[in-house]
């Protein structure tokens, strides 16, 4: 697997580049979730769409959204240490995706700067049981305890 650049931490990284093959695996099953798609409003509708304090409505290409994201699982301090390889795995493990709208997507990442109130947080106790497991199994605890408020 091809190494990359990164920045863990503030220090350089050596972060293994996903063989095209996983991040086409993660696509295609984050896209056949049953997250996948619903009407709301009479409108086609991501799942992160109800989620949306300020209902907006979906916009944009449909994309496999991560649950807990790259940056985080390589920072999480239960996975220092891992080889970069088992790293790329656990950061395109088809379990942690969701297919979502480029809109919610950005919101649910918070990489859209719309004021106060604008993510969009999803609630712990509607993840399905697979994404607990990836969870449980990559040892995310942390994460996913401040990526989704509840239980």
């Amino acid at each position: 697997m091809p190494l990359l650049l990164a920045s863990v931490d503030g220090a350089a990284a050596m972060i293994a580049k996903p063989p095209p093959e996983l991040s086409e695996a993660f696509w295609r099953l984050a896209m056949k979730r049953r997250y996948a798609t619903m009407f709301l409003g009479g409108q086609l509708a991501c799942w992160l769409a109800i989620h949306d304090p300020l209902k907006r409505p979906c916009k944009g290409k449909w994309e496999a959204a991560h649950f807990i994201g790259r940056q985080s699982i390589r920072n999480c301090p239960t996975l220092h240490g891992l080889d970069p390889e088992l790293l790329a795995l656990a950061s395109w493990d088809p379990r942690n995706g969701i297919p979502a709208c480029v809109e919610h997507h950005r919101r649910f990442d918070n990489h859209a700067d719309a004021g106060p109130g604008s993510a969009i947080l999803v609630p712990r106790e509607t993840l399905d049981e697979d994404l607990e497991e990836f969870i449980a199994d990559w040892g995310l605890e942390s994460e996913a305890e401040r990526r989704f408020p509840g239980t």
